[in-house]
C-alpha cells in the first residue's frame, strides 16, 4: 500500500503516546523509556492517524536513536528515512556529535 499525499512528520505529545505504545507493541519494540522520548519524537501522520515513528534520547553529546517503526503496510517507500532524517536533524540542532542505533534480530 503507498500512501496518496506524504504523511506529515511532526513532533509527538503526550496525547500520542497510547498509539505510540500500540505501535511499538505491535512491532515487538521495547516500550521502556518511550515517555521520556516524548520530547525527542517524531511521528508520521496520515489521515489523523500514526504510521511510523522515530525518538532521540539525548546525552549531550552522544544520542541515540530509538524506536523507528513504520506500520506494515507503509514500509518500503521511504517514510522510515524521512523520520531518521528528521531525528537526525533534531540531534544536530541540539549539539549531537554522535548518533548510535542498536538494533535488535526477531
Amino acid at each position: 500500500m503507498t500512501y496518496g499525499p506524504a504523511p506529515r512528520i511532526e513532533s509527538a505529545s503526550e496525547r500520542d503516546l497510547p498509539h505510540v505504545r500500540a505501535l511499538l507493541s505491535e512491532n515487538r519494540l521495547p516500550l521502556a523509556g518511550v515517555e521520556g522520548c516524548l520530547d525527542g519524537m517524531r511521528v508520521a501522520r496520515f489521515g489523523g492517524r500514526i504510521v511510523g515513528l522515530a525518538a532521540l534520547e539525548d546525552y549531550g553529546r552522544e544520542g541515540l536513536l530509538r524506536s523507528v517503526v513504520v506500520n506494515p503496510e507503509g514500509r518500503r517507500a521511504g517514510l522510515g528515512a524521512r523520520l531518521v532524517a528528521a531525528v537526525t536533524e533534531l540531534a544536530r540542532t541540539r549539539g549531537v556529535r554522535r548518533l548510535y542505533l542498536l538494533t535488535e534480530d526477531g
